[in-house]
């Protein structure tokens, strides 16, 4: 990765992700600000590294998160952005997210109650990974639950799927071993990008 210039305070994201869950949720729109362009997200993983991370486990843990889908949905789907963008940019310059990359998926997670989801795509054969805000048309595994839990799925360390999903705190539509498959497969990806930090 080059290193980058862009305009966005990555000093006032990193104290936002620090920050108390009310403060985090008033100033993630603007810490965000700019963030999901491609230079933004290669300064961040690049020069921020913890940062990356720590948005990543705030967005999935933050406690009421419906507040910020009420008050601000556009920082909640930029930092979507953020979070599979640069999930995107790692499977492109390392060899070991790439490998880690095992299946084709095609998974959305959809929000119960809100006008919000996001999906992943992965090719096994290029390594890539693509994802973000919105759906999938013809996805072949989609997650639908309340909010707190499909942001939980997304990156909280301590979310256990399996147990989750016996408690009927989501539904999966699809085929439920490649729910499991592709669990086993991201925990690989996370574990990549995160020695590459």
């Amino acid at each position: 990765m080059s290193e980058a210039t862009t305009d966005v305070d990555f000093e006032r994201l990193e104290r936002i992700v620090e920050a108390d869950d009310e403060t985090f949720k008033e100033e993630l729109g603007a810490a965000t600000e700019g963030l999901d362009d491609p230079a933004a997200i290669d300064e961040l993983l690049v020069e921020h590294p913890d940062a990356y991370e720590a948005l990543s486990v705030r967005i999935a843990t933050v406690e009421d998160p419906e507040d910020l889908a009420d008050e601000d949905p556009a920082a909640l789907e930029r930092a979507m952005a953020v979070l599979y963008g640069g999930m995107a940019r790692l499977s492109e310059v390392s060899e070991d997210v790439r490998e880690a990359v095992t299946d084709d998926y095609a998974v959305n997670w959809e929000v119960e109650g809100y006008d919000l989801g996001w999906h992943l795509e992965t090719d096994a054969e290029s390594g890539r990974i693509d994802g973000g805000p919105g759906l999938l048309d013809d996805p072949t595994l989609t997650f639908i639950g309340s909010l707190d839990v499909m942001l939980s799925m997304t990156g909280d360390p301590d979310f256990n799927g399996p147990l989750a999903f016996i408690q009927n705190e989501f539904e999966i539509v699809g085929p439920i071993q490649q729910a499991r498959d592709l669990d086993s497969m991201m925990a690989a990806v996370r574990d990549n990008a995160r020695d590459m930090a």
